[in-house]
């Protein structure tokens, strides 16, 4: 798995538990827990001010969390550097001592808490607590709970970096869906690793579940099917020949947030059975930051380590698109964010903060252009010169549709000013990588 619990080994500073992306080391003389992330290199982000001296370390749920227990504070630790808290006597967290660039504190939409985070170029945190949370300490009364989630939880994937994504799809001529042509595909092929393909190819189960006020009401919405049949399997699997004789890599499309079926993971299950992709698209996920965190533990080791998840998380378990959640990032390859707008963000942060993995979940982070460049609705149009720099500028990747209306001409130049933008930032990220080793 990309992220471990590390054993304990003999160290001048031994930690209490350590993951990919974190030490938790007992300060000296035990008046607190120091977080210390690992990446892109050592530094010290977090205290939890409590009585460390008789901390102890228990198995957690999974193979894949510990739990450390303190007169104070039980604290459950995934192999995701997140940190679940709670409080048995009054205890404090105290975020820093780091100069952060970012600094944004949110209600969270539930209306049950509130968010704080803090970043700079090299990671940085997430902290989740009561309503009067913010600032940079924190205090828990007996009983109450908190978050943190540290970044980045784990470092990029090298062979990811170049990855170029092509989304393909349309809705077709009702009834029936439409497979993309052997020449789109062949388009295609010289501008994209990834070919990932939308919803339509599947078949409508039943026309009564539309959303009756919607412009989806006279649209084909096989994402809210319990079971998913394609239209045409015969074509579906010359599609996927001819994809992978080009090259690419092939995602089909299923929804665990919107899908009928009671179990989405066995659905996915079943379909990987059938069809052996080479992984899916997913168009977000159902239930609160737990739940979501454990739907992708279980999907990685469904998929295994090779076959690529790459998640629309535009609609995050916070309900807003300004905080992520890397724990459930980290455990995709590709994550897509805009389509939900930006936030209140400006553009250039919204990237960094709110798209890019780059030292924040080790993902690679795509935008999805339409929701979020700026304009009052959401319209499909080729990016900008101006955008292509300001994604590339915070590490972020822009995923290529080619049904961008607009002249050919003007896909062409957009895909000469990407590809050789990206293989700038590329050459630029490999060389930070080893220097940080």
């Amino acid at each position: 798995m990309r992220m471990r619990i590390e054993e304990p080994t003999a160290a001048s500073e031994p930690a209490l538990v350590a993951t990919t992306g974190l030490r938790i080391v007992p300060e000296e003389g035990g008046r607190a827990l120091l977080l210390i992330a690992r990446l892109p290199r050592p530094r010290l982000v977090a205290r939890i001010l409590c009585d460390a001296s008789s901390a102890r370390v228990l198995a957690g749920p999974d193979l894949l969390d510990r739990v450390i227990e303190t007169p104070a504070v039980r604290i459950e630790v995934g192999a995701e550097s997140r940190l679940q808290i709670a409080a048995r006597e009054e205890a404090a967290i105290d975020v820093g001592p780091t100069r952060w660039r970012h600094r944004l504190d949110r209600g969270l939409r539930s209306g049950s808490g509130r968010a704080a985070v803090r970043t700079d170029e090299d990671g940085g945190l997430l902290l989740l607590g009561p309503r009067r949370a913010g600032g940079d300490r924190l205090v828990l009364g007996a009983g109450e709970r908190a978050e943190i989630q540290v970044m980045a939880p784990r470092p990029p994937r090298r062979e990811h970096l170049s990855l170029r994504v092509a989304h393909e799809g349309r809705p077709g001529p009702f009834p029936a869906a439409t497979l993309p042509t052997a020449e789109i595909v062949a388009g295609v092929a010289p501008h994209a690793d990834v070919f990932a393909l939308h919803a339509y190819f599947w078949r409508e189960e039943d026309a009564r579940r539309r959303p009756r006020f919607s412009r989806y009401r006279f649209r084909r919405c096989p994402w809210l099917n319990d079971r998913h049949e394609p239209e045409d399997a015969a074509g579906l699997d010359r599609l996927m020949t001819l994809v992978r004789a080009r090259g690419m890599r092939f995602l089909p499309y299923f929804s665990p947030r919107f899908t009928a079926a009671a179990d989405p993971l066995a659905e996915l299950s079943r379909l990987q059975a059938r069809w052996d992709f080479d992984g899916f698209y997913l168009d977000g996920l159902r239930g609160d930051l737990g739940e979501q965190v454990g739907f992708m533990r279980a999907l990685r080791r469904l998929l295994g380590e090779e076959r690529l998840i790459y998640l629309n998380a535009s609609k995050g378990p916070l309900g807003d698109p300004a905080l992520v959640t890397p724990a459930v990032d980290a455990w995709a390859d590709l994550v897509l964010r805009g389509d939900s707008g930006r936030g209140g963000l400006d553009r250039a942060t919204f990237l960094r903060e709110a798209v890019s993995g780059w030292n924040r979940s080790g993902t690679i982070g795509l935008w999805c252009h339409y929701g979020s460049s700026g304009l009052p609705f959401p319209r499909d149009r080729v990016p900008s010169a101006g955008d292509v720099e300001a994604a590339l500028e915070a590490h972020v990747r822009i995923w290529r549709r080619s049904f961008w209306p607009g002249p050919s001409a003007r896909l062409a130049t957009f895909d000469r000013r990407y590809e050789s933008g990206l293989a700038r930032l590329v050459a630029a990220e490999e060389a930070s990588l080893d220097q940080s080793r």
